[in-house]
């Protein structure tokens, strides 16, 4: 098959967009359709290799798979191999297991699986994983195993047959691909199956006889590599991928493809020698790129400086050039002696062994993390000591009259009676598992002897209301009751003083128009603020209309959300001692804008409203804990130590009596 330079240059374009945009480049957002670009000329290079060697009659499976390996494996092991020792130095022992895990999966070529499982592409998670980048290594070699003995069995019954064979199974893997998309984005991303269109697109055009209409070469060429550049300028994370607007770069790279040739414009351009070397030296850019972001991500806790960037993309062309000359060079050379052959075969079994190994041990062991233990100071233990003690604990006060309940039935009613006779009247939390998080503030040995949580995960009123008749679930798990709690304080309001209500407060946000969830935030790397946001009017009147029934029986506070950080709690904890957790931008920014909306939503209600955040005066980095000491146990819920910590810094209670005119101060004593 003829070497095409301009095809050199398309890689080179490709694996500069991934990079920068995986760098955080402002204007290379898009820059991840660099990998459907390099899935359509795999899909070309491949069908073209398959129909050359079939021409000739020197076609052969085993040889196919043979030089797949020695052009993949080698290098692939090698810069693998080198980040283990750098990811101990800078992971947690959790972190270390899933890295270890991802590089077990090497030799099976099953990464893009594993990922499926885990995270999503675009999340905070993600950018710390040194081997993510080889989920397309896998989705690439899984085509390697299909396409070829299809291609072959296609072409028997003439190049129509084939080409009528690989239109319709694109049709139906990008079918499936848009499918997928409604069911789950995230695993869609991965998933071999709806990728496999953009291959059989470049396969497609191995089969198409170029050489005609020659003057449309060069408006073609012009709109294939605008096709490219435009999605990678103007896409964004927030687009589903792959996706109808995947097809366009991979309508370009199929233009460029077609009618590539020499003489046109758009075929200097990407003969330019420094873009055609790039190309060449791709593969090994492209293993080099995430793995030292990647750490250098974790080693810093934050998104690498201006300089910093610059010098690990240096850092990539170097290793990426010497990768390539060293390693990836010498492999690819077919004949050399056998038993040269048998010493390299034997080298890359066992690189896969080890590798399969290590990641089987990662597992076992929990990220080595006995030895972990061993091989680091108290103060790294005491961190990552921090981590597993912020699981959530129900604090038990021994109160019969200070306690949580996910349901108001029978028992808690009679208790309720029973507290009220002992007590008089009582307070009352409702809302989700941040309202279960204020009741572990609130309650104490020393405080209201008679408080009441009834409160779930997912319990919030606009969710409950949703389902149609206020008592459903949220996404299957928890049963709410807030129309038992309204009936309920409509015939016995007087056995509460007040009733506070507590929510998570992104679920109050919409994200481009759409309903916010957690992931909207952590789907969106630490160091940029989350694009799209706006407030749910549709949820904050829900939750103002409810509260408002209930302020009818017993006076009905609005509590605002907690300032919440939404970023892992091992970035978090890796500098916590030394002051250099992160904090997302914006983050006070877009919690002020929220409160401010509630605010406003409860005055018109004619409910009280009272800003958690100024009362308690939260603040990042200092609210994350102390050194060996974390106040949450993920990017919104507070550890049992956070509850405690927050709660003897303000008694939210007494605010609201001080500042709520429906609470009078003489039922402090009550």
């Amino acid at each position: 098959m003829t070497h095409r330079r301009d095809l050199d240059g398309v890689r080179g374009l490709a694996v500069l967009s991934v990079v920068l945009f995986h760098a955080g480049v402002s204007g290379f957002d898009g820059g991840y359709v660099g990998v459907d670009v390099f899935f359509v000329l795999s899909g070309y290079l491949i069908a073209a290799a398959v129909g050359a060697g079939q021409a000739t009659g020197r076609f052969g499976l085993g040889q196919f798979y043979a030089r797949r390996a020695r052009r993949i494996l080698p290098a692939l092991f090698v810069v693998a191999f080198a980040v283990v020792p750098f990811a101990w130095i800078v992971m947690l022992p959790g972190q270390f297991r899933q890295f270890g895990e991802s590089l077990g999966t090497l030799p099976l070529m099953l990464q893009n699986f594993y990922f499926l499982s885990k995270l999503g592409y675009f999340g905070q998670e993600a950018e710390v994983q040194p081997l993510l980048h080889t989920w397309s290594l896998a989705v690439e070699a899984q085509f390697y195993l299909l396409a070829p003995p299809l291609l072959l069995a296609a072409r028997r019954f003439g190049r129509g047959a084939a080409g009528v064979v690989i239109v319709l199974l694109a049709v139906a893997s990008f079918g499936f691909s848009e499918w997928a998309i409604t069911e789950n984005a995230g695993r869609n991303f991965y998933f071999s199956g709806s990728r496999l269109w953009e291959f059989l697109a470049g396969a497609l055009c191995a089969g198409l006889p170029r050489g005609g209409w020659p003057r449309l070469a060069g408006p073609a060429c012009a709109a294939g590599l605008a096709a490219i550049l435009l999605p990678v300028a103007l896409y964004s994370e927030r687009l589903p991928s792959p996706s109808g607007w995947t097809l366009i770069p991979v309508a370009g790279t199929m233009l460029l493809l077609h009618f590539g040739r020499e003489g046109t414009l758009v075929d200097r351009l990407l003969g330019l020698r420094p873009l055609v070397w790039l190309g060449i030296i791709s593969y090994s850019v492209y293993l080099w790129h995430q793995p030292l972001f990647a750490l250098a991500r974790l080693a810093q806790d934050s998104a690498p400086s201006p300089w910093l960037t610059a010098g690990l993309l240096a850092a990539t062309l170097a290793l990426g050039w010497a990768t390539w000359a060293w390693v990836e060079q010498p492999f690819r050379v077919a004949r050399v002696p056998a038993g040269v052959r048998r010493a390299r075969a034997a080298l890359l079994a066992g690189a896969g062994v080890l590798a399969f190994a290590f990641g089987v041990t990662a597992s076992v062991t929990e990220g080595f993390r006995s030895l972990w233990i061993g091989s680091n100071g108290a103060d790294r233990v005491a961190l990552l000591n921090a981590i597993e003690d912020a699981e959530r604990i129900d604090i038990a006060f021994g109160g019969a009259c200070q306690l949580k309940a996910k349901a108001l039935d029978a028992a808690l009613r009679d208790r309720i009676d029973d507290c009220a006779a002992r007590h008089g009247a009582g307070i009352l939390l409702i809302g989700d598992s941040h309202a279960e998080d204020l009741f572990d503030m609130v309650a104490g040995p020393d405080r209201d002897p008679f408080v009441i949580a009834v409160a779930d995960g997912g319990c919030r009123v606009a969710s409950a209301r949703e389902d149609g008749d206020g008592d459903g679930d949220d996404d299957g798990r928890a049963e709410c009751h807030f129309r038992q709690i309204h009936d309920y304080l409509r015939d016995h309001g007087d056995r509460f003083e007040m009733v506070i209500y507590e929510q998570a407060g992104f679920y109050l946000f919409t994200s481009y128009d759409e309903p916010a969830s957690r992931e909207t935030f952590t789907s969106v790397p630490v160091d940029r603020a989350v694009p799209g946001l706006g407030i749910d009017a549709a949820a904050t009147a829900a939750v103002a209309e409810y509260l408002a029934s209930l302020d009818a029986f017993v006076p009905t506070i609005w509590l605002g959300p907690r300032l919440e950080h939404h970023v892992p709690l091992e970035m978090v904890v890796a500098g916590l001692c030394d002051g250099r957790a992160p904090v997302r931008p914006d983050t006070v920014q877009t919690f002020t804008r929220l409160e401010a909306a509630l605010d406003a939503q409860a005055a018109a209600a004619g409910i009280d409203y009272l800003s958690q955040n100024d009362v308690v005066g939260y603040s990042f980095p200092r609210d994350y804990g102390t050194c060996g000491r974390l106040y949450w146990n993920d990017g919104d819920h507070l550890s049992d130590m956070g509850a405690q910590a927050f709660g003897a810094r303000a008694d939210l209670v007494d605010a609201i009596r001080r500042d709520s005119p429906d609470v009078p101060d003489d039922r402090a004593g009550s």
